[in-house]
């Protein structure tokens, strides 16, 4: 994920700095339909809802947007505006001048030049928590806890190994198994694992889930783990195609039951809506996993039983982020 530094405007920092700092929700893609447009000729070609708008883990506002892959702009890109509710620029960067074809895209973040409480979520356009938000929010603050955990117990242990050493109570091989032992239990390391399954293309006429593609993995301690999976998927009569993500087998519900108790599921279209186009797809599961072989498996499955078509999911793939020792 690309990070681009902003300029926040004077409205802006007006904006930014009072209790409507969460209208600014919109942001605005600039271009021309050439690389060699002076500033005074480019125009807002595209506007859409931004993802999401925090403080990340130093204070500093943070903005995610999603450019479109699948859609052909025919422009060059020269810079992003945030927009507040009046359509006025909040906050305003330059961008390299790219020509946004079909195929390139995905999420962009944007820092501004303004401060607040670190971990503050000003905005969120949806439920699931996006890449760069979890390692700002989430990832970064768990390592600092680790960071300070080991420290502790590092200064711990060597107390604890003076007093042993003054009181000569222990046989050196004793001591050093056991020194050993809790500084394996006091380590932390993070990992991660994705899979890209050989078959690219997948398809059911199934009323219940049914799975496409699964991976394995194997952790040594307890471990806090982030599991996603993009795609695309259609059904091919309108009448609603499911993907659902899920731990170790976990059985779901029928499938138009909205109730899935710490599972995820992704919904394109409903009964009798005839929507058929290409729908992208992002599902993500953050838990704790104790020791062991786990699994995550990516599930199909038609909207009912009155649907007799045929879901499809085409490109996905599964990551993992692991982070043992928690």
């Amino acid at each position: 994920m690309d990070t681009l530094t902003a300029i926040a405007t004077n409205h802006g920092l007006d904006l930014l700095k009072s209790e409507l700092k969460s209208t600014a929700i919109k942001y605005a893609l600039i271009g021309a339909s050439t690389h060699d447009k002076p500033d005074s000729e480019t125009f807002a070609f595209y506007e859409a809802e931004i993802e999401t708008s925090y403080y990340d883990d130093n204070g500093v506002l943070t903005f995610i947007v999603h450019l479109p892959v699948d859609q052909d702009f025919n422009k060059y890109l020269y810079a992003i505006h945030i927009l507040d509710a009046n359509d006025q620029v909040v906050v305003q960067t330059s961008t390299p001048k790219l020509a946004l074809a079909k195929g390139i895209g995905g999420m962009l973040t944007i820092k501004a030049a303004v401060t607040g409480e670190a971990g503050e979520v000003v905005f969120k356009a949806h439920d699931y928590i996006t890449q760069q938000e979890l390692e700002d929010l989430w990832i970064h603050p768990i390592y600092a806890n680790a960071a300070a955990i080991i420290n502790n117990s590092t200064r711990a242990l060597k107390q604890h190994k003076r007093i042993v050493d003054i009181d000569q109570k222990l046989e050196s091989t004793a001591l050093t198994s056991q020194l050993n032992t809790i500084q394996e239990y006091t380590q932390v390391s993070a990992r991660s694992i994705r899979e890209e399954p050989s078959t690219w293309s997948f398809t059911t006429t199934s009323t219940t889930w049914v799975e496409a593609y699964s991976l394995e993995f194997t952790i040594i301690k307890r471990a806090f783990i982030t599991a996603s999976t993009t795609g695309h998927f259609r059904a091919d009569n309108g009448q609603g195609s499911y993907m659902a993500l899920v731990f170790n087998d976990e059985l779901l519900g029928q499938i138009a039951d909205a109730t899935y108790k710490g599972h995820t599921r992704s919904q394109h279209g409903g009964s009798n809506n005839g929507t058929t186009d290409w729908n992208a797809v992002t599902e993500t599961i953050t838990t704790v996993l104790e020791a062991g072989t786990h699994k995550i498996s990516v599930l199909l499955g038609n909207g009912g039983i009155e649907n007799n078509g045929t879901t499809y999911l085409n490109g996905s793939t599964i990551n993992v982020s692991i982070i043992e020792g928690v």
